[in-house]
């Protein structure tokens, strides 16, 4: 993917997602719009309970 965009893959598939997202809805592509929404919801809701899960190690550790 690095190749295609120039940028490294953590934030590749967001960037495409999100452009294929403005592109289903501007078109009216139901099927892929649902399928970008689904994607990226996932990946926000990934990165909260990573968040969430290094916040209780730092207060593990500090409480210690």
């Amino acid at each position: 993917m690095e190749e295609l965009t120039g940028l490294d893959t953590k934030w590749t598939s967001t960037l495409i997602f999100q452009h294929l997202l403005v592109a289903a809805d501007l078109y009216g592509l139901d099927r892929l719009k649902h399928i970008c929404e689904t994607n990226l919801c996932q990946k926000c809701c990934d990165k909260i309970r990573l968040r969430q899960h290094h916040h209780l190690l730092n207060n593990t550790i500090i409480s210690s």
